[in-house]
């Protein structure tokens, strides 16, 4: 075959067979010759490394600039190992978390907490109880105050938590501002005198009207007439 191709160090230069009428299974080889001295520049763009350092390589296995790995510690949330700026890795590990470093008073929106560290610098963070809602945290809003007037009292309202929405501080009554004057007072009617049968002289005069009546009485009946009025 005619055309030709330089791979690495060797130029591809056609099969050892023919490739035309093929009507069974044919085996058929790629032939290579060495490519001439010179006709190769190295390309150091590929970064490699393995256990005992790191390197730049070119597509056709030269290297350069060998140098030892620098380990640095590194983490997250999974665990810490150590790892060379050119991307080799080892001592892979789960954190260990033994240090405490930070705890916490439970809050209206939080249990309390308590923070451990492990040696690498990833630190945990472990809630445990239920909330304080006598513990407010953040700010608070004012509902339902009015002011007092001259002859009206007002209300300095209630303290409400923003965090947890319950009661902070129950209001208070605000006094009125002015002096209230009590109306006129009423003269007093005159007392009226007992109802205790009148004067001395209708006194007198019923007592012998009763005694004629009696006597009536008497006569009637003595006369024949059972009728007593």
């Amino acid at each position: 075959m005619s055309n030709q191709k330089t791979d690495k160090l060797y130029t591809f230069t056609g099969w050892d067979g023919s490739l035309n009428n093929i009507k069974a299974a044919t085996v058929v080889t790629a032939v290579y010759q060495p490519a001439p001295v010179g006709s190769h520049t190295h390309q150091f763009t590929i970064n490699s490394f393995d256990e005992t350092g790191h390197w730049m390589a070119c597509a056709c296995g030269e290297r350069q600039d060998f140098a030892a790995h620098e380990m640095e510690t590194k983490h997250d949330a999974a665990g810490h190992w150590t790892e060379c700026a050119c991307g080799y890795k080892t001592a892979k590990a789960d954190h260990v978390f033994d240090e405490e470093v930070a705890t916490g008073a439970a809050t209206c929106v939080a249990p309390a907490y308590t923070v451990t560290k492990c040696a690498c610098g990833e630190t945990q963070r472990t809630e445990s109880g239920d909330v304080d809602l006598t513990n407010h945290v953040g700010e608070t809003r004012l509902m339902g105050y009015h002011a007092a007037s001259e002859t009206a009292d007002g209300y300095s309202g209630d303290k409400y938590c923003l965090a947890c929405g319950n009661l902070v501080e129950a209001g208070h009554v605000l006094a009125h501002t002015g002096s209230i004057t009590p109306d006129d007072p009423t003269t007093p009617e005159e007392p009226t005198q007992p109802n205790n049968g009148g004067s001395s002289t209708s006194a007198y005069m019923s007592f012998w009207e009763r005694l004629i009546n009696f006597f009536k009485r008497i006569i009637s009946f003595f006369s024949g007439d059972n009728t007593i009025c």
